[in-house]
């Protein structure tokens, strides 16, 4: 009987303590809530996409990673290829649209219908550097500029090493300003192209090096 009668004593004092609290224990919670909200809105949204586009000029979709990637979004994605000259082997998910970067007009209509853009337009350091900055940085601010008109869900761009310069130790991820000497033609353009993805691309986007 006294266990009990000091239970009930114990119990209704932790309810007179939450009572007193009450106006703190609310307020915290709201506040919380609100860092939670605010944290979300932060993420990269979620998206579903039924088709995607990937982007090249001359050596993206019959290369190594263009490859790769149309055989592995076989089944996953409807694709829509645009490059200067029809890739190999079309399969029945993959539509062809003839289209360069250096060309707005193209572009626009190449990207029309894609939810998703990959990025792949390069070309290397055995051209002048007016025909390799017109495919590499022009070409990937035309892409960039069209993946926000078409509202596209996600910007993939396949970057490069070469963006680092010539860095020494090892360049992580998660850098981007501290590359260093890239005077060289390719390695500026590459790091010229990644600067766009990350200053001006308005919608949601991934780089890979």
């Amino acid at each position: 009987m006294e266990d009990r009668m000091e239970q009930e004593i114990d119990l209704s004092v932790l309810w007179r303590g939450i009572q007193r609290r009450l106006g703190w224990i609310v307020g915290i919670a709201a506040l919380l809530a609100l860092a939670v909200f605010v944290w979300s809105r932060s993420q990269p949204a979620v998206y579903e996409a039924s088709s995607s586009i990937i982007a090249s000029n001359t050596q993206g979709q019959d290369g190594v990673v263009g490859s790769a990637l149309r055989a592995g979004l076989q089944g996953v994605f409807d694709l829509i290829l645009t490059d200067l000259r029809t890739p190999e082997g079309l399969q029945a998910h993959e539509t062809f649209r003839a289209a360069d970067l250096q060309d707005p007009a193209q572009m626009k209509q190449a990207m029309q219908g894609a939810q998703a853009v990959i990025h792949l337009g390069s070309i290397a350091d055995e051209h002048t550097y007016e025909r390799i900055r017109a495919v590499n940085i022009d070409g990937t601010r035309n892409t960039v500029e069209f993946a926000k008109a078409i509202e596209a869900g996600h910007f993939h761009h396949v970057s490069s090493i070469a963006a680092a310069g010539l860095y020494e130790g090892v360049f992580r991820e998660d850098m981007f300003e501290e590359a260093e000497n890239y005077e060289h033609p390719y390695f500026k353009t590459k790091h010229e192209s990644e600067k766009i993805v990350r200053k001006e691309c308005k919608v949601h986007w991934t780089i890979f090096r």
